[in-house]
């Protein structure tokens, strides 16, 4: 028989107003997607929903005790749903009624660290306000989760998701995409997590998500140095604990970049090593473990770096399949403090050719009189 789906979704009082909009952004779609809606309130005055025709799909709605754990509320809804499959929403994503964009084969795409082994299918959802550089944000998120594995949603402020007895592979749907359009700022929002997990490490539950979302609020806030410490404390604590050792090079990736940041070179080196131990076929992580050999003056390592870096990207324009890891576009292959420091080490370790070619690399308004001076003297050897 067909496979249902149950439209699950928590609500709290920040977001009655727009949750109709998110329902009737699904009962909308020229496809019929769900057999059953389940809301879940945490607010502090519940009520019912107004959404107009639900077209004969069920709506159930379940009182919720708030505990500060976005993650736990999100668990708790999980356990209302009936149907084979939950499609989860917040209740300020919009269901788009076609795609708008591509980025790439998308049914190709590698999600990274918690969806190597679960049954879940991948959903593009959007996020137009956060960046000013991109003002488009993308991501590849989980959200329609098969019911009959064991779910349970981490992070108190994030979900990350664990599951324990999947075994079928995650697929991706190009044609389903969600605008994800919060009635917050980005400081509001960024304040109200810092307090959900403040509250959570004051509760003694300083998980290595949390420790790790921490570490981010404070860089996103020019504290490096409070973030490198909670990076180092997530890391250790992930790794020493089986449960979390998935993680490791997802905390180790953002604390690589942010030691690099606070000029701290070898211990970006030192984190970038243990995400390539977890990862060697991440382009971005040997650049990053690169650059900080480089500007650390470890230039022989840097070398051998950057040309395991230059063998991925080489698998990549094969189509080989090679993970991707795109949250750090200052690192990545061909970008010009990448492509400065590679030039770097291999004047350095006497490689004028594979110099000259790396500066060259670098767009002439980004180039700066060292850059132009290392050309010329290249130029003239």
């Amino acid at each position: 028989k067909p496979a249902t789906v149950s439209l699950v979704m928590i609500c709290g009082d920040a977001h009655r107003d727009i949750l109709a909009r998110a329902v009737g952004s699904v009962l909308d779609y020229p496809q019929p997607l769900v057999d059953e809606i389940v809301v879940c309130w945490n607010g502090q005055n519940p009520s019912p929903i107004v959404c107009g025709d639900v077209s004969g799909v069920p709506l159930r709605q379940y009182l919720q005790v708030w505990r500060g754990d976005f993650g736990a509320a999100r668990t708790e809804s999980f356990s209302h749903a009936t149907c084979d499959w939950i499609f989860w929403l917040d209740a300020d994503d919009v269901l788009a009624t076609k795609p708008t964009r591509r980025h790439g084969p998308l049914l190709n795409y590698p999600l990274g660290h918690y969806l190597n082994k679960i049954d879940a299918q991948i959903v593009q959802v959007w996020t137009p306000y956060r960046y000013k550089e991109d003002p488009e944000e993308w991501q590849l998120h989980p959200r329609i989760l098969r019911r009959d594995v064991d779910w349970r949603s981490v992070g108190v402020a994030h979900e990350e998701f664990e599951c324990c007895a999947a075994e079928a592979p995650w697929t991706v749907l190009p044609s389903l995409q969600i605008w994800h359009q919060p009635v917050e700022s980005e400081a509001q929002r960024q304040d109200r997590n810092v307090a959900i997990l403040d509250a959570a490490i004051g509760r003694g539950e300083a998980t290595p998500l949390i420790l790790y979302y921490k570490a981010r609020a404070l860089e996103d806030v020019g504290d490096l140095k409070g973030a490198t410490r909670l990076y180092e404390g997530a890391l250790a604590n992930a790794l020493s604990h089986s449960r979390w050792r998935r993680h490791t090079y997802q905390i180790a990736m953002m604390a690589s970049t942010c030691t690099l940041r606070s000029k701290d070179y070898k211990l970006s080196a030192k984190f970038s090593a243990v995400v390539l131990q977890r990862r060697p076929d991440l382009p971005e992580a040997h650049n990053v473990h690169g650059v900080a050999l480089a500007l650390g003056g470890a230039f022989v390592d840097a070398a051998t770096a950057f040309d395991l870096g230059m063998a991925t990207t080489a698998k990549i324009a094969r189509g080989e399949p090679v993970v991707r890891f795109n949250e750090f576009p200052d690192f990545e292959e061909g970008s010009p403090i990448v492509m400065a420091c590679r030039g770097q080490a291999y004047m350095e370790v006497g490689r004028s050719p594979e110099a000259l070619r790396s500066l060259r690399m670098i767009p002439p308004s980004e180039r700066g009189p060292e850059i132009a001076e290392m050309i010329k003297v290249l130029l003239h050897r």
